[in-house]
């Protein structure tokens, strides 16, 4: 679980100090996803960073299971748009980078990898390198590599807003397969509505500047490609772009 009470985060600048989010409060219960949406600049992946440790220096509460967010001794799985990947190494060494960090790579965990990356339909790729994959590919083998970590929670920044349209709905779906079977806590960072309501169990609205959670709530439409109730989805779509650009009702 991912308890998140009363954050505050300020970066620095020759100006002095600027406030980047201001008494966020945020639960992800185990296994849950929550997609977080909001305008550009609203403090989105500055949240991300504090979640996954990147950012040290804040004021508040970051917990992991109830344990001060450590990222040396916690395992956290963090996906970026521009897919992180070394273009020296190929699929199955980048996609175990994560896990080397923090052991030793052992057979069993280099099977698992294989497993991971069949499942996101990269078999027979595991000796190519990133320069000779497709956005698409390069996108499953920065997916596989936080999964193959079996991290403790799963973070995601916009990874899927790089792609087509086909190949992004394809990596949603992929992405919420493998997701199923580990249940891993997630929070999915997006600017789209669309995206949020599909992958998200439960959705965050971020405004800022300074960002800050003005509406958490239960999507009935997280996983649903075909919508049946039409009205409901057009009404929840509008509400949430109300509240993204302030207009809160």
């Amino acid at each position: 679980m991912i308890t998140v009470r009363n954050l505050e985060v300020f970066y620095k600048s020759s100006r002095g100090k600027f406030r980047a989010l201001a008494g966020v409060n945020l639960d992800v219960e185990k296994g849950g996803i929550v997609a977080v949406i909001g305008p550009s600049g609203c403090g989105k992946s500055t949240l991300l960073y504090t979640l996954a440790g990147i950012i040290k220096e804040f004021k508040g509460e970051v917990l992991i299971d109830k344990t001060p967010i450590d990222a040396r001794k916690h395992r956290i799985g963090l996906v970026l748009q521009d897919y992180g990947l070394l273009p020296w190494k190929n699929v199955i060494e980048n996609s175990l980078l994560g896990l080397r960090v923090k052991k030793k790579i052992t057979k069993t965990d280099r099977d698992y990898a294989e497993y991971i990356l069949s499942r996101m339909g990269l078999s027979g790729l595991f000796t190519r390198y990133p320069g000779e994959l497709s956005g698409g590919q390069r996108q499953r083998v920065a997916i596989a590599r936080a999964f193959i970590l079996k991290p403790d929670i799963l973070l995601m920044d916009e990874p899927f807003s790089a792609l087509d349209a086909i190949t992004r709905e394809e990596m949603q779906d992929l992405f919420l397969d493998v997701w199923e079977s580990d249940s891993i806590s997630t929070v999915f960072v997006t600017h789209s509505t669309e995206e949020a309501m599909y992958l998200g169990k439960k959705i965050a609205v971020m405004t800022g500047p300074p960002g800050r959670i003005v509406k958490t709530f239960d999507n009935p439409f997280f996983g649903a490609r075909e919508i049946k109730d039409l009205g409901l989805y057009s009404s929840i779509k509008s509400k949430l772009k109300d509240l993204i650009k302030g207009r809160q009702k």
